[in-house]
């Protein structure tokens, strides 16, 4: 990933060069003053630090060329004619700007750059509202040239993607027809990649719906994901989720999103990544360090603490329902399970029963009770665990609403003071917290659903993804999964029961029934602790992912862990037969329908 200041870094030294411009035709003149340093431009210029120290190679910090003067001179000049030109750009005074080429021609607007080497449209892209860009169109200015600065080569659509000028944007795509894709000829930089860069959500939004390929990568490998995973946007990673982005591809220093954002120490994404996408918290990168070794030298001890624990989690949940021998969408847990009831079948109808004739009494009950257990297995696999997107139409219409609300709510500079638009889109994130958008499903989930990437879908009530049955365990199926793992626990208990008389009475089996009762109690022993783990979530109504995400759901409600415990009687309704549980919302829907209507209401349309 190449430093920050290679893209906007490039433009917070623009931006930071003498506010009255100079044509190249006249380097001699005296330098003016210093304009203003907006906001966004002194957070891109403490970001260039940063990045910085980003560590990927020297090469790639950016060595400004440019001699930026502090003092102002001693005897203002007056302006030239393409210098005031580009300050009605800086300052978006377009009546100005008419006058101007009214008086001398618009062969200055469309001819001329500051002693920089970008355009007026550069400035305006930046500064100004789409009108100017428009007027500018009008009157023959080149829209799409990019700088001539010897460093950045940028051209306009970058700039308002880097500075968040979503209305130059939408007016530069929509009305004028410049390339949504156009990369810089230096580090091949697309818009929606700087637009992820510089964590403009609403921005990489626009670009999404508007055709930008999110499959372009920068010079040194980095997607428009790593760069939003670097600058911490987490709405921007979730974005990318449903155009199924990949949150584990490397970049030529071997670096995935979450080593990026660990390294920023950026708590959310870091749990986002982990958590939702599943990214992998062991991937090295080209010197041999996982995120936790980059938090680490970082000192972010809050996310070392989180990969910490969730790196001997996870080793545990593995080891607990062997796992880890097997990759995540594999289906070699599942046929290994099969082979196993085969297995216990053929075994008991051709040794076990003609052997112990005079055990018929205990054996044909436990073999009836073996046959219960694997048709609960057939149940679990074939039984749909539920799909929140089939359930109700009102998610994807929420979904449509929320995300519309986010892109139109701020339609301008996004340093604009507009209380209402503000709020609109405030209130809308916060929407976005409590009951997460799924931009795979295109939805916004209900309560306590999930969206399993294996399964493609978001699952109500989801439980896990059991490797072993193949299938989501969540709202449908988890009665049947329930009752097959305590059911196997049983049989397994029997069956060491049946091989230990096997060794009692007939020596010639004795060695296969030592060897058959050691592995059937490496399998009990893992089989058991699932079977009284999930009969305890049953009884406090919770599920497996609720329970290994808790500090993370804490986190989202400000603290507050939200309990679907009920009492024993109720818990165990809810959860086994769906009797009387929250299926929509943690709210109630109308309440939920009135805040979005009145979000919507404060946009203008």
């Amino acid at each position: 990933m190449s430093s920050d200041t290679d893209v906007i870094g490039d433009v917070s030294t623009l931006v930071r060069a003498p506010s009255t411009d100079q044509t190249i035709s006249s380097p001699t003149q005296s330098s003016p003053p210093m304009s203003p340093v907006s906001n966004a431009t002194l957070a891109v210029s403490n970001k260039a630090v940063v990045a910085s120290q980003h560590g990927h190679s020297p090469s790639h910090s950016h060595n400004c060329q440019h001699n930026h003067h502090h003092s102002l001179p001693e005897e203002q000049l007056p302006l030239t004619p393409t210098e005031e030109m580009f300050a009605c750009a800086k300052r978006n005074d377009l009546a100005q700007f008419v006058l101007l080429v009214a008086q001398y021609g618009d062969e200055l607007a469309r001819e001329r750059r500051d002693a920089q080497g970008h355009t007026i449209a550069h400035w305006a892209a930046q500064k100004a509202d789409g009108e100017f860009l428009y007027y500018l169109n009008s009157i023959g200015a080149p829209l799409d040239f990019p700088s001539e600065d010897g460093t950045a080569q940028l051209h306009p659509i970058h700039w308002a993607c880097a500075a968040g000028n979503l209305s130059a944007l939408k007016t530069l795509v929509l009305r004028l027809g410049v390339d949504i894709n156009q990369c810089d000829a230096k580090k091949h930089r697309s818009p929606l990649l700087v637009a992820a860069q510089n964590g403009h959500p609403l921005l990489v939004l626009f670009c999404v719906r508007n055709g930008a390929d999110v499959t372009l990568v920068d010079d040194d490998g980095d997607t428009a994901v790593h760069w939003a995973a670097y600058k911490g946007a987490t709405e921007i990673v979730a974005v990318f989720q449903y155009l199924q982005v990949s949150s584990d591809a490397p970049d030529k220093f071997g670096q995935t999103p979450l080593h990026l954002a660990a390294m920023r120490g950026e708590l959310n994404t870091v749990q986002f990544l982990v958590e939702t996408l599943d990214a992998d918290v062991m991937a090295l990168d080209a010197k041999k360090r996982t995120p936790r070794d980059l938090a680490q030298l970082k000192h972010y001890r809050e996310v070392v603490r989180y990969l910490k624990q969730h790196e001997v989690r996870v080793a545990a949940w593995n080891i607990a329902v062997f796992t880890r021998w097997c990759d995540p969408g594999s289906r070699a847990p599942y046929y290994f399970t099969v082979l196993n009831a085969v297995a216990i079948a053929l075994i008991y109808l051709l040794l076990v029963l003609p052997a112990m004739p005079d055990r018929r009494n205990f054996l044909v009950p436990h073999l009836a009770w073996d046959a219960v257990t694997w048709y609960f297995f057939y149940r679990t696999v074939t039984t749909k665990p539920g799909s929140a997107p089939n359930d109700s139409k009102e998610y994807a219409i929420a979904y449509n609403k929320v995300t519309e609300a986010l892109i139109v709510g701020d339609d301008g500079d996004e340093g604009e003071e507009d209380t209402n638009k503000e709020s609109a889109s405030a209130r809308a994130q916060r929407e976005c917290m409590e009951r997460p958008l799924c931009h795979t499903c295109h939805i916004q989930r209900p309560a306590r659903s999930k969206h399993c990437r294996i399964c493609k879908t978001c699952i109500p009530v989801f439980d896990h993804h059991c490797p072993f049955v193949d299938n989501c365990v969540g709202r449908d199926n988890y009665a049947t999964f329930l009752l097959f793992v305590v059911f196997l626990a049983v049989d397994l208990v029997g069956m060491e029961y049946v091989l230990y008389l096997l060794w009692r009475y007939h020596h010639d089996l004795r060695a296969f029934a030592v060897v058959g009762m050691i592995y059937l109690l490496l399998v009990l022993l893992p089989v058991a602790q699932l079977a009284c783990f999930h009969l305890y979530l049953t009884a406090r109504n919770r599920t497996t992912n609720e329970l290994l995400n808790a500090d993370r759901y804490r986190f989202r409600r400000g603290g507050d862990l939200r309990s679907y415990d009920h009492g024993l009687i109720r818990n165990v309704g809810e959860r086994c037969f769906g009797l009387g549980g929250e299926t929509v919302d943690d709210d109630d829907t109308e309440a939920k329908t009135k805040l979005l209507d009145e979000q919507l209401g404060s946009v203008p349309v």
